[in-house]
């Protein structure tokens, strides 16, 4: 069961636009995911997600996706390991996170920038 905040206040500002948007746009503005999941009421994890699944349909630029991997405490190895990984036929997230020890997230991450062609 997913955490959240106590005492979180979700802003009115951005209520139209759907959460995942309103997360990418406040990480994208500058904030960091702690504290955008504490204004979204949502667990950190989630607010990760949330930027992760905007930038693997195609959003953002080079400089973001560095960002993301930067965030995320991504290192060159690790980012090289799970795209060569992701070479092997049936691979599975699971079988990447025991080999490298990293957070579906991080994996997440790696996939959602290689998708629009990221490169170290």
């Amino acid at each position: 069961m997913e955490q959240r905040s106590v005492g979180c206040a979700a802003s009115t500002e951005d209520n139209n636009l759907p959460k995942e948007e309103r997360a990418y746009a406040r990480w994208r503005a500058g904030e960091k995911f702690g504290e955008i999941a504490r204004n979204a009421c949502v667990a950190e994890a989630t607010a990760e997600v949330y930027v992760i699944d905007i930038i693997a349909s195609g959003v953002g630029n080079q400089d973001l996706h560095r960002r993301l991997i930067r965030e995320l405490k991504i290192q060159d190895e690790f980012f090289e390991q799970v795209q060569e990984s992701l070479t092997r036929s049936g691979i599975t997230l699971r079988e990447i996170r025991d080999t490298t020890q990293l957070s579906y997230n991080q994996i997440r991450g790696v996939i959602a920038v290689l998708i629009n062609g990221y490169e170290l």
